[in-house]
Order: C-alpha cells, then sequence, then structure tokens
C-alpha cells in the first residue's frame, strides 16, 4: 500500500500541555511538534484542544503561527494566602464549610514525594540558581542545590533580602489528611492518589483529598486547590500550576477556592479566564535566561558523560559546534542548551556524532532533544 499518511479533514489534539504527548524512546519526539510538521505538510485542520496552553504552544500563538480562542467561564475564584503556613485561612473557612453542605468538596495536594523547592522564609521569593534554575534540598539537611546545573550553595543567602533563612514548601498528603480531620470532624475524607483509587460511593458530605491529575472526574460542590502545587523544582512547575487551576475549575458547580495572593499571576489568570498573558511574561523572562521553550536543549545520558562533555567543550573551542551551553550534571547527564538559530547545525553534529559511535560498534546514546523537564 501507499506510505503517504492518510489526509483527514480535522486533526484535534488533546491537551498538548501534557508529558505524555512526549515519546519515551530516543530521541523523544513530540507529538504536537510531530502534528505541526505534518500540517504543514498536509493542510489539515488542525485543533488543539485544553485548558491552558502550553509554554512552546503560547510561544506559536504570540508569534502569530496558531490562532488562540478562549472560552468564557462563570466560575467564582475565592484566592486568599496562607499567613502562618495553615493549610486554609480562616477567611476561607466558612466558604469551605457552605460548599460542604451542599456536596463533596475536591481539594488539590501537592504530590506524594513531592520534591521541594526553596523560597527565602522572610520575603518569600523563590530561589533561583544564576543559570534561572530553581533550587531544591534532597533532605532538611543538605545543601540547597540548582536542578538544572548541579551547582551547590552550602552558603546560600536570599537575592532579593540577603537574609539565609530557608522556607520548605510543600507538604504530605497523609499529613494533610490528619489536618483536615482535625479541622472538619465527622467529615469522611477519602485520598486520590497515582497509587490509591477511591472505591465505593462517595457521600455528600465528604472531601476528596487529590493529588493533580488523580482525582475522580466528579462536579463538586467547590474546589480548594492547596499551597505547594506551584512550587515545584522544574521550569514547567509555573506552567502545570496554571493548567492545573483552569482544569479543576471546570470540575466545580460552584466556587474554586486558591491558597494564594489574588494578584498571583496564575490566579490572576484564572479570575480573569485568560492564561495568555501570563504565558507571555514567563517566555519573556525564559528568553531573557536563554531557557526552552525560546531555546533549545538537549539531554545525554551515558556512562561516558565526563568524556562526552569534554568532547563538545573541545568542539566549541575548535569552532566545530556554534556556541552552546554544555553543563555536566555529575550523574551520567550532560545537559546542552542551544539557541533556535544554531539547531539544524547542533542537531547535525549531534547525528554525525551517533553515527561515527555506531561505525566503531558504540552502543548509540540515549538522547534526549527538548525533553518536557529541564532539571
Amino acid at each position: 500500500g501507499s506510505l503517504s499518511p492518510k489526509l483527514y479533514k480535522n486533526l484535534i489534539v488533546l491537551r498538548e500541555d501534557s508529558e505524555h504527548h512526549y515519546e519515551i524512546r530516543s530521541p523523544g519526539f513530540n507529538s504536537r511538534d510531530v502534528t505541526l510538521l505534518r500540517n504543514d505538510i498536509l493542510k489539515e485542520n488542525l485543533i488543539f484542544v485544553g485548558y491552558s496552553p502550553s509554554l512552546g504552544m503560547a510561544r506559536l500563538i504570540d508569534n502569530g503561527y496558531v490562532e488562540f480562542k478562549k472560552s468564557n467561564s462563570k466560575t467564582k475564584v475565592l484566592a486568599r494566602p496562607s499567613q502562618q503556613g495553615e493549610l486554609i485561612p480562616s477567611n476561607l473557612i466558612k466558604d469551605f464549610k457552605i460548599a460542604l453542605n451542599s456536596g463533596p468538596v475536591l481539594v488539590l495536594a501537592p504530590a506524594k514525594g513531592y520534591g521541594l523547592a526553596i523560597s527565602c522564609a522572610s520575603c518569600r521569593n523563590i530561589a533561583h540558581c544564576d543559570c534561572g534554575g530553581k533550587l531544591s534540598k534532597q533532605n532538611k539537611s543538605a545543601n540547597p542545590v540548582c536542578v538544572i546545573c548541579a551547582k551547590k550553595y552550602p552558603d546560600w543567602k536570599c537575592s532579593f533580602c540577603n537574609k539565609d533563612l530557608i522556607y520548605l514548601l510543600g507538604r504530605g498528603i497523609e499529613r494533610i489528611a490528619e489536618e483536615f480531620g482535625r479541622t472538619f470532624p465527622n467529615t469522611e475524607i477519602h485520598i486520590a492518589t497515582a497509587e490509591k483509587i477511591i472505591e465505593g460511593a462517595i457521600p455528600k458530605r465528604s472531601i476528596v483529598l487529590a493529588t493533580a491529575g488523580a482525582a475522580p472526574d466528579l462536579q463538586y460542590s467547590s474546589v480548594l486547590v492547596l499551597e505547594g502545587l506551584n512550587f515545584g523544582a522544574d521550569l514547567r512547575s509555573e506552567e502545570r500550576y496554571l493548567s492545573t487551576l483552569f482544569k479543576h475549575a471546570s470540575y466545580s458547580q460552584g466556587s474554586i477556592m486558591v491558597v494564594e495572593r489574588p494578584e498571583h499571576p496564575a490566579v490572576n489568570a484564572l479570575i480573569k479566564w485568560n492564561p495568555l498573558p501570563m504565558l507571555n511574561r514567563t517566555l519573556n523572562e525564559l528568553a531573557e535566561a536563554k531557557l526552552s521553550p525560546t531555546s533549545r536543549h538537549a539531554l545525554i545520558k551515558s556512562d561516558e558523560s565526563e568524556r562526552i562533555y569534554s568532547g563538545f567543550l573541545s568542539a566549541i573551542r575548535d569552532k566545530r559546534l556554534p556556541e552552546v551551553r554544555v553543563h555536566n550534571l555529575d550523574n551520567g547527564v550532560v545537559s546542552i542548551f542551544f539557541d533556535l538559530k544554531n539547531s539544524n547545525e547542533f542537531l547535525s553534529f549531534v547525528h554525525e556524532f551517533q553515527r561515527r559511535r555506531s561505525m566503531n560498534g558504540k552502543k548509540p546514546l540515549k538522547l534526549r532533544i527538548d525533553p518536557y523537564l529541564l532539571g
């Protein structure tokens, strides 16, 4: 039969911001990008449907390559920050109790085993590395470390207020359930995670405590989004937080309550029901730091990472490669950032490198081009 692709009148891609659109095999093609390349050839009616665009899609919308059409929403948004680390601010408890009397309430909590991000305990600004990556801690006694270039900060100080007090962000879901049990007695609490599915019926007066992505697809009287979902260590955490807010607002028959400042860019986008201003601002910040998606990124995993790292540095010095930023992450991974304008030259170099390894009987390198996570 013919090897030419079948032509469709309409081609729909659902939730292209999801990491599941990334091919798991090397080099990790994204189905969104493959579909766009296909559309350049076949000129189909291509529609992307989701709760909010990814940063990559926002860049295409900004340069006019993709047309953006937003829906309307009447969901009421109540946003209040946590002042003393409490789960629910006192001025949201009344609304929460009223919602409980109308039906089950969905509470979104940070994922179990959440990789903690770091903020300043004094001014609450998120800690960043010089390269633009966020800082994280593996445990309470560990030094802050960058999730992109692996630089350690044994004497970390806040770049905004110069204080050295670290605030760890995030709570475990089991601990959250205990605190809710004390605050709302005589209320059933059901926990839903990727490993734990709720079985049986959910009574009217109950709390469904779930991690993002694991919440049962029901209509709730209200949705409460706890603090911590926007404190991931990787650079896509704010994009995911925005998508999570828009998605779960659609689960609510009443309001969506968010434990966050109303002026937070993602919350403000939810109130206005328009994600593009926040995404465009984030794109500008990433462009200044020369990070994806305004630049490109490659990850190489190998037992020979030290030698590969040295080889790339040598190729840059000898002008066999355009100027790229290479980081050896000391865990068998080499991280490389390169400009969009130099991408064909860089990818040709990597392809030739792989070809020569194959000719010499060596295993191909595990390669990811533009991976979902940068760190």
